[in-house]
């Protein structure tokens, strides 16, 4: 059973070679390795070079940003499943892929599980709650998901938010689409990109596409009762040196 690992990239010379020997090491061997590269400037291409006996296809184009890459991959996808390890991500072990399989039932439409995440000065790792309480806080990456090909291929990334990963991934949900939890972490990823410095805008994009699935008190109240706690939470970042912020937030 194929699977097709995507990586997006551009300019990430420091940090894609761990994401090139994280794929290159998986025990599990039925790979199609897809790079699609945003036409870097730096050395990255030269180690998509190296490791051209691991990659599959390599697309070096421009693209109007991150899910626009991810479509593209997507649309060059061959394999039953599909997963996003961008530059920098990998997964937590080398039999990350080899356990997700063969735990996961034949008919599975959507397969996910926790995953690490690389903080400052500490790592956590994060366990994925349900879809169904998805408005408590978004515990699931697209790293940590293998997707069934078709879904992705139909269901694009919109592009809209910063969360358009999310975002699909509860539409698929709604959808009823079958989903399977691994119940172990599968993705290793830092706490540095984009959506980790934009927690506010991403409190605001919950509450502007969730209600439209999930229009309950309940779920409306959560969304905004957490939007003022990120806004509190993230004051205190500005305020705090970021070693006595990360030692408050391992006491949560």
């Amino acid at each position: 059973m194929k699977i097709s690992i995507i990586t997006v990239c551009y300019n990430s010379e420091s940090t894609i070679e761990k994401t090139f020997q994280s794929v290159k090491n998986q025990k599990y061997k039925d790979i199609e390795y897809i790079v699609v590269d945003g036409q870097s400037t730096d050395g990255t291409l030269s180690l998509i070079n190296k490791y051209s006996n691991v990659i599959s296809k390599f697309v070096s184009e421009s693209d109007k940003g991150l899910y626009d890459a991810m479509n593209k991959g997507a649309k060059l996808a061959k394999g039953r499943y599909i997963n996003f390890m961008n530059a920098g991500d990998c997964f937590l072990e080398n039999n990350s892929l080899e356990k997700a399989f063969a735990q996961s039932p034949s008919d599975a439409q959507v397969i996910y599980g926790d995953y690490q995440v690389r903080f400052t000065t500490y790592k956590k790792t994060i366990l994925a709650k349900p879809l169904s309480e998805a408005w408590t806080r978004i515990t699931i990456c697209h790293q940590s998901v293998i997707y069934q090909t078709e879904l992705v291929q139909e269901i694009p990334y919109s592009g809209k938010y910063i969360t358009s990963d999310f975002e699909q991934l509860y539409t698929l949900f709604h959808k009823k689409h079958k989903f399977h939890y691994l119940g172990f972490p599968l993705a290793d990823y830092s706490d540095d990109g984009v959506s980790a410095k934009a927690k506010l805008k991403i409190a605001r994009e919950l509450l502007e596409y969730i209600p439209k699935y999930d229009s309950s008190f309940q779920t409306i109240w959560a969304l905004r009762t957490r939007y003022l706690r990120v806004l509190l939470v993230e004051t205190l970042r500005g305020i705090l040196p970021t070693i006595w912020f990360e030692k408050l937030e391992q006491l949560k």
